[in-house]
């Protein structure tokens, strides 16, 4: 029997909160899609991006080889699939990029002669049941695919959904910033700081000139949690404002020497 949606939410608090305490530069897919197990007791879980001209990729447990076969798995990176998939359908006409479900799109959006194709084809791998929640959007979007079969995702179950979907989305948002922004020799000098991979996606955007208010946006966080955050790195750096705080920070090559301006 699976937890109340409060403790399923709060151990995803937990989980995504150490992550964020990693300097990691890449959203840890395969360790969200194990535990996205755990939470709502799937078959199957995928990570799947759709990139500028259709380009498609995915990864996922079990591993999409396993599931299907190489020709099964490179048509449904096509954008011929896409089209015919009532998820993708929902997004696209929506533009509403919030968690859903594969049997809550409504008729009018997935046909049923689509909705017949789609269950047949997932049926076989026991993934017929969908529920997708969107991490990324724009010229890039990315979201977790979860797969089951038998019983629908409940309410409860999209209620979890909509709850833990903000952690992806400012997870996602710290390991782009890090990924980009990263020197060399920083990992090495980050351990040194004892910074966290949130105080150092903090400290990269106050010297890229960002205000708290600022940061906050971009990190999917609020201002008052930033201003903490900085609180912690000017103690850790032992510094009293904002330009030592930067200037060393770049002696000891946290940021680059020339932050990019924002």
């Amino acid at each position: 029997m699976l937890e109340t949606p409060d403790a399923r939410v709060a151990r995803w608090l937990g989980i995504v909160s150490d992550l964020l305490c990693q300097p990691v530069s890449e959203v840890p897919r395969l360790v969200i899609c194990q535990q996205l197990h755990l939470t709502f007791d799937l078959v199957g879980s995928l990570w799947y991006r759709r990139g500028p001209g259709d380009a498609s990729e995915s990864a996922g447990i079990p591993s999409v080889e396993q599931m299907f076969s190489a020709a099964d798995n490179e048509w449904m990176l096509t954008s011929e699939a896409a089209a015919m998939h009532p998820l993708q359908r929902w997004y696209a006409a929506t533009g509403d990029q919030r968690p859903q479900s594969l049997n809550r799109v409504p008729t009018e959006l997935a046909p049923r002669r689509d909705r017949v194709f789609v269950s047949n084809f997932l049926g076989p791998a026991g993934v017929d049941r969908q529920l997708a929640i969107p991490f990324r959007t724009g010229a890039v979007w990315e979201t977790f695919i979860l797969g089951r079969t038998g019983a629908d995702f409940s309410d409860e179950d999209l209620e979890v959904a909509y709850r833990i979907q903000p952690a992806f989305v400012a997870l996602d948002h710290q390991t782009e910033l890090l990924s980009h922004f990263m020197p060399p020799d920083a990992e090495r000098a980050v351990h040194a700081a004892q910074l966290t991979g949130r105080e150092l996606a903090v400290l990269r955007l106050l010297a890229q000139g960002h205000t708290a208010f600022g940061i906050a946006v971009r990190l999917s966080s609020s201002p008052r949690t930033v201003q903490k955050h900085l609180e912690h790195v000017y103690r850790k750096l032992d510094v009293s404002d904002r330009l030592t705080a930067v200037r060393l920070a770049s002696e000891l090559h946290l940021i680059p020497e020339r932050p990019p301006v924002a």
